[in-house]
């Protein structure tokens, strides 16, 4: 048999169910006759009866972004320069009297303006919201060779339940019971085997009800 559908998968629960390790990491492998098995070298084979996937979940995480815009420039530096002079003071007799000169005193005011930057930065938040899947989980659905049905919980997102879409799905069909069983085991059994003689069931379903009446 040749390997069709293969798919890396991390089992929350159940994984000794189906033989994966500890941590519960391990490859579910489907053959072309739709027998899966999740260990190559010692493989136990199971049907893939389908999954249980409520959809993803999704997350809203919030991204900020930073604009720096416009740029302020105001100072300003005043220099003030001032000169004073006092002129002489003169005392003289003259004929007759006392005559006095007073030197006036001057004064020289030089304003220089410079404006000299100072730049202050306007800063404007942007925030951006959009939807993040994060994992949520998934139910396999199995049986074994004796026809008890488990089931296994795994880690799953869109990605992989588009990859589980490839897996075929044993298709359980609901019959009519062709042995009546209130008789004894042994006749059951005989009945079993007459109908598999007749074609009527296929070897796989007799051993399944064999396993199921003598467990």
């Amino acid at each position: 048999m040749a390997v069709i559908n293969k798919l890396n998968i991390q089992v929350k629960s159940g994984r000794e169910k189906i033989g994966i390790n500890f941590m519960g990491l391990g490859v579910m492998f489907q053959e072309d006759d739709g027998k899966v098995f999740f260990n190559k070298k010692e493989p136990i084979y199971f049907d893939f009866m389908g999954y249980e996937f409520n959809g993803p979940v999704y997350h809203d995480v919030t991204e900020s972004t930073e604009n720096k815009k416009g740029k302020n420039k105001n100072n300003t530096k005043t220099k003030e320069k001032g000169k004073f002079g006092m002129g002489g003071l003169a005392l003289g007799v003259a004929t007759g009297g006392l005559s006095m000169a007073v030197g006036v005193g001057r004064k020289k005011t030089k304003v220089k303006g410079k404006e000299r930057g100072s730049f202050t930065e306007n800063t404007f938040a942007n925030s951006t919201t959009k939807q993040v899947e994060v994992s949520s989980t998934a139910i396999l659905n199995f049986k074994d060779s004796s026809g008890t049905k488990f089931s296994v919980m795994i880690v799953c997102d869109s990605t992989l339940e588009a990859n589980l879409r490839n897996f075929k799905i044993v298709e359980e069909v609901e019959t009519k019971e062709l042995v009546d069983s209130s008789k004894s085991i042994v006749d059951q059994l005989r009945e079993y085997k007459d109908l598999l003689d007749l074609e009527i069931i296929t070897q796989e379903e007799f051993e399944t009800k064999k396993a199921q009446l003598l467990k």
